[in-house]
């Protein structure tokens, strides 16, 4: 049913009729029902005639000195309940957010790279704090495109692009420069990678969007320095990159907290860059609709605690 149709039928009806209904189906009797609701014996059989006429059901009926329910009157009591405690959660709790008992579904945008980032530590933050709280994490199909935000589908995105955009809200977590992901050396150095040698040799790229933002990011800073690199294959997700590596010549520019986070197979070594690494700036980013609403802003809470305990580790 159209929403708007459902306006133009709602408003032929006396919604006060609704929490009489309530009344009357759990006391069973118009006596008690109307002390229940402060108002006259009359009035409440008045408002049971009305109610039988919209239903076209008796709902009470009469068995010796009792009022009982019919069998519609029975089948309605649960979406009853409800209802009506839908329609005080929507006048009375809309500012109220209680994590504790809340089984709110929360869904954030994010790449693989910031899922492995933030899942497990965004996780075991909730399911102490917020038992009942359900979150996914799931891929971001098109960038810069807000109709997810702006309909609720996604409550918030964690990226790397600045949107930049009049209705979108942003936020800085937190830096990750990168690193490369390359085979051990046969003669055991651990030194960083300079840039002749990276220019040099073959590259995978990793392009999580598919729109080659991450590797625009680290083209820009080689061509910055006067290099160039030759990158002849591409993937679509940092955790295929590892398999790839492992069993080729090629190496692979990759944000450090992702490296260091990747199970990473034997005979793989991460090496700092021997030149200024590009740098990646986090940033979570919402909806300006969902900027004072208490649950999104208390997610975005704990997106910011956790990108508070993140450290580096050195290479």
């Amino acid at each position: 049913m159209r929403p708007q149709h459902d306006i133009q039928l709602l408003r032929t009806i006396d919604l006060n009729l609704v929490v009489a209904l309530a009344a009357l189906l759990r006391t069973q009797g118009v006596t008690r029902a109307a002390d229940q609701l402060d108002v006259s014996q009359p009035a409440m059989s008045r408002m049971l005639e009305r109610l039988r006429a919209q239903f076209g059901d008796p709902l009470l009926v009469r068995v010796g000195n009792d009022m009982a329910l019919t069998p519609r009157a029975r089948a309605l009591l649960p979406t009853l309940d409800t209802l009506l405690a839908r329609m005080s959660g929507l006048l009375f709790d809309a500012g109220i957010f209680d994590p504790a008992h809340s089984n709110r579904h929360f869904v954030i945008g994010c790449n693989d790279y910031l899922q492995l980032t933030f899942a497990a530590p965004l996780l075991r933050r909730l399911r102490s704090i917020a038992p009942h709280v359900r979150l996914d994490l799931r891929p971001v199909t098109v960038i810069g495109d807000d109709t997810e935000l702006a309909d609720g589908t996604v409550d918030l995105k964690l990226g790397t692009a600045n949107p930049a955009r009049d209705l979108v809200r942003t936020h800085y977590l937190y830096s990750d420069m990168f690193v490369c992901l390359m085979r051990r050396r046969g003669d055991g150095r651990t030194a960083p990678i300079g840039l002749e040698t990276f220019c040099a040799t073959p590259q995978l790229s990793v392009s999580p969007s598919g729109q080659g933002l991450l590797s625009q990011m680290v083209d820009a800073q080689i061509a910055h320095l006067g290099g160039r690199r030759n990158v002849v294959a591409t993937v679509s997700s940092f955790l295929s990159a590892p398999a790839v590596i492992a069993d080729t010549d090629l190496i692979c520019a990759m944000p450090g907290r992702m490296a260091h986070l990747l199970n990473l197979p034997p005979g793989l070594e991460i090496v700092t860059m021997g030149f200024e690494p590009p740098r990646l700036d986090v940033l979570m980013y919402w909806h300006n609709v969902a900027q004072h609403d208490p649950g999104s802003r208390w997610l975005r809470e704990q997106v910011v605690a956790c990108a508070h305990t993140f450290s580096l580790p050195n290479a």
